[in-house]
C-alpha cells in the first residue's frame, strides 16, 4: 500500500526538483551525433517522463527503465540491449554514471567506463569500482570522447 501511495505521489511530482547538471544540455548538443542511450533502475515511465520534461529525451535513442527487463543494474542486461537495439561494438561503448553500481554495470558488460564525481555517489566509490575514467564536471565528457 505505501509503495503504491509512493508511486502514485512521485509520477505527479517527480520534476518538482529535478534538473540538469550544469553543463548537461550543451554536452548533449554537441555530442548529437553519438549515439545514446540512459539506463536507469528508475520505472521506464518515470524514466520517460523526467526525459521528456526536461526536453532531453530526443537525444537518446533508447531509455530504459528498472522495469523494462527482468535484471536491475548492476545486470549488463541492460547494456547489452542498448548495444543490440542501437547497432554499437561494446569496444567503442562508453557506460556514464555516478555511482559503483554504474561503474559495475559498465564493467560486467564489457564496456569502457566513466564515473561523473558528483550526483548520487562520491569519487572514493567511483575509484574502488574500478571505473576507466573519471570527470569532475559533465563538459569533461566533450575531450574524453574526442580522445578515445
Amino acid at each position: 500500500m505505501a509503495f503504491t501511495i509512493f508511486r502514485s505521489y512521485y509520477k505527479e511530482h517527480l520534476l518538482d526538483n529535478t534538473e540538469l547538471y550544469p553543463g548537461v544540455r550543451e554536452v548533449l548538443n554537441e555530442l548529437a551525433w553519438l549515439r545514446k542511450a540512459l539506463i536507469s533502475n528508475k520505472s521506464e515511465q518515470f524514466v520517460k517522463k523526467i526525459l521528456k520534461g526536461l526536453k532531453i529525451d530526443s537525444y537518446f535513442d533508447i531509455a530504459i527503465g528498472g522495469d523494462s527487463l527482468p535484471n536491475k543494474k548492476p545486470h549488463p542486461d541492460s547494456v547489452n540491449l542498448v548495444i543490440e537495439k542501437i547497432k554499437v561494438d561494446k569496444e567503442d561503448t562508453l557506460f556514464v554514471g555516478d555511482s559503483s553500481v554504474d561503474i559495475e554495470t559498465g564493467k560486467r558488460a564489457g564496456v569502457w567506463t566513466c564515473g561523473v564525481s558528483y550526483g548520487y555517489g562520491d569519487q572514493r566509490e567511483l575509484v574502488k569500482s574500478g571505473a576507466d575514467w573519471i570527470i569532475e564536471e559533465f563538459s569533461e565528457l566533450k575531450g574524453l570522447i574526442k580522445r578515445r
